[in-house]
């Protein structure tokens, strides 16, 4: 047997050691402190708290239990390691360590339920769209007599604009989308509208600009703040009235891209981000005449592509006042600072306070439209009879019959809202059928 040589006898001990300082690395980077200089991790992550020690919690085991999950969180190199897996699972078998995030061919970065709204998986049928559209008609002829204005504003969505990028396993046959049923019902009834959903995916191959980032969800900085321009332009043509003038300074190209633009692939948390096409960023002013500039109070209820609008700080600087009511559940700009919902303000007074409302759906969010805000505004303009009071008196009938509310519940999972905000609608749709059965 062949003896070994110093060179490999010290070669092993080198080996063992750096295994050993390897494994001891997390507790020394721990100690050190050294941790709070690692890039933290982006998206959608919620940090698990420390907790301090207690007799009581030991023995009731919470101590042991929240000591345990901090603790997996937050070892040494731990953002390391998570990177680590996530860029493997990108690069090697292009999965998305995000929930909801699918990778599509080149690298084309999709969230699933706008590819189910693009091949129709999500369609709630013609006659609840039809319901939807008839209502909002109402609304909107009742506002026009009071000189308001509320309209429609739909986008398109990552899948139906790059569509070809959809991974072979996502396909299905397409059948009919909320999308078309909408379209229909609105051109039918004469509703008002913007369709930037057929506008964009029209100008995708003749744009200057892109109008959608391969590696985003929403629609580009570039894309929404000429959907914005747009949205002011009309509201002065159907209220015959001059709001202040949004100018275009100049518009920059970058290679990497800058917020919004990056949303979907800065939560997937990889050290290396794919290589992109160039985006283009929009510097802007607002040219304000105050001498017949009208400042107007905007209401927008919408789903989180109106962030990359209200981002822009556009809103505020057009209009007097502007309440963002994000899928009818938060209001901002007041939960920034403490969180404000929907079910908990006189909604009535806020609806009658605008004088623009927009609702803004991509086709992913169709199947939830409005979240309770059309029955909302139609209670407020075209059901005087029914008092705030009497709708209270109702939810609490609601409450107090035990099955009926539990199917409350249930509803409001189905539909994606808020239990109160189901209460509210259930009471309105009740209230409504005893009164025509009245009549």
């Amino acid at each position: 047997m062949r003896e070994e040589t110093k060179i490999e006898r010290i070669g092993k001990k080198m080996i063992f050691l750096g295994l050993i300082l390897f494994l001891f690395v997390p507790l020394l980077q721990t100690v050190s402190g050294f941790k709070n200089y690692i890039r933290p991790l982006d998206g959608a992550y919620y940090p698990e708290g420390d907790v301090d020690f207690s007799w009581q919690g030991w023995f009731h085991g919470d101590y042991q239990s929240q000591k345990d999950k901090f603790l997996k969180e937050n070892f040494g190199l731990h953002n390391y390691y998570f990177r680590l897996i996530c860029q493997i699972n990108f690069s090697l078998f292009k999965k998305a360590n995000a929930t909801y995030l699918v990778v599509g061919k080149d690298n084309y970065l999709y969230e699933s339920d706008y590819i189910d709204a693009y091949y129709g998986r999500d369609f709630i049928g013609e006659k609840k769209i039809e319901n939807f559209v008839k209502k909002l008609k109402s609304v909107q002829d009742t506002l026009r007599n009071h000189n308001k204005l509320i309209f429609l504003v739909l986008a398109p969505g990552k899948a139906c604009f790059y569509p070809e990028y959809i991974p072979e396993n996502y396909k299905t046959k397409k059948t009919k989308t909320n999308y078309e049923g909408f379209i229909d019902a609105i051109k039918r009834n004469a509703l008002n509208h913007i369709d930037f959903y057929n506008y964009y995916t029209s100008k995708k191959y003749t744009s200057t600009y892109p109008l959608y980032p391969q590696l985003g969800i929403h629609w580009s900085n570039y894309a929404s703040v000429y959907a914005f321009d747009s949205i002011v332009k009309y509201t002065e043509k159907e209220l015959s009235t001059d709001l202040p003038d949004i100018s275009i300074k100049s518009v920059t190209v970058h290679d990497s891209l800058k917020a919004p633009d990056n949303d979907a692939v800065k939560s997937l948390n990889l050290y290396k981000d794919p290589k992109t096409f160039k985006m283009a960023y929009c510097k802007w002013e607002i040219k304000n005449d105050r001498t017949k500039n009208k400042k107007l109070n905007l209401l927008v209820v919408s789903d989180s592509f109106w962030w990359y609008i209200y981002g822009t700080n556009l809103t505020n600087s057009t209009f007097a006042t502007s309440s963002f009511w994000y899928y009818n559940e938060e209001i901002y700009p007041e939960s920034y600072s403490s969180p404000l919902l929907v079910s908990q303000i006189d909604y009535t007074a806020k609806i009658r306070k605008a004088d623009v409302i927009i609702l803004l759906h991509t086709e992913a969010t169709l199947n939830k439209f409005g979240g309770g805000f059309v029955d909302m505004a139609y209670e407020t303009y075209c059901h005087p009879g029914l008092k705030k009071e009497k709708i209270q008196e109702m939810k609490g009938k609601i409450r107090s019959t035990s099955e009926w509310f539990k199917n409350i519940i249930i509803k409001a999972g189905e539909r994606n809202i808020s239990v109160d905000s189901m209460l509210t609608l259930d009471a309105i749709y009740t209230l409504e059928s005893m009164a025509n059965d009245k009549k």
